[in-house]
């Protein structure tokens, strides 16, 4: 079995979408159905405890919550106690700034969750020149508009692009200037006068 591609419900419909599996992916994949006994039909990804164990789908189980446990574990933020034999925080490992705010509440982020790579996703499809309607599908948005806003909340959407800035040619003149002044020179320039003057229009270059 080539395993090329597979159905999913979608979650708030359950109507199945057909889903392409990269090629990196299906190592991984196909390994997951061979131990799962290469079944033919239903649920490649079923519940593994409960009522519904084997066959069923996961229901109540937080992707957020694992998602975050893994991290921890991947950052070295919970060790292995072989005593024991869980994974547990050591009393003295302190979390870094990036790491709180990936895993705590801060004044102005949420905890990682299943949204974060969703986003992410979303603006990768948009730096590789996917069309809106192609990565809106491939993202599961159920509309543009919701693409949209997913788009808008990531860091590229803050960036402002070069080409949109003025050509002014001063920081390379004004990074000698200030360390000349660190150095203790009383050298003067004419950076600051220059620039002054071209905002005013009164000069077309820098001297």
């Amino acid at each position: 079995m080539a395993l090329r591609s597979g159905w999913a419900p979608r979650k708030k419909t359950a109507r199945p979408q057909l889903l392409e599996i990269p090629e990196m992916l299906r190592p991984l994949i196909r390994d997951w159905w061979e131990r799962a006994g290469r079944p033919t039909t239903g649920l490649l990804f079923a519940a593994r405890r409960g009522e519904h164990a084997g066959s069923g789908p996961k229901i109540g189980v937080s992707h957020a919550v694992a998602f975050r446990r893994d991290l921890r574990r991947a950052f070295g933020v919970d060790l292995w106690d072989p005593e024991t034999r869980r994974f547990a925080r050591p009393e003295d490992r302190e979390l870094s700034p990036r790491e709180r705010e990936l895993f705590e509440d801060t004044p102005f982020t949420k905890p990682v969750d299943f949204h974060s790579w969703r986003r992410a996703y979303s603006q990768a499809l948009a730096n590789a020149g996917a069309s809106a309607q192609q990565a809106s599908a491939l993202a599961g948005h159920a509309s543009l508009d919701a693409h949209a806003r997913d788009l808008n909340n990531t860091a590229n959407m803050a960036l402002v692009p070069a080409a949109a800035l003025p050509s002014i040619q001063v920081l390379p003149q004004l990074v000698a200037k200030l360390e000349k002044k660190a150095k203790g020179t009383k050298e003067k320039s004419p950076v600051l006068p220059g620039l002054f003057r071209l905002l005013r229009g009164g000069a077309t270059r820098l001297s």
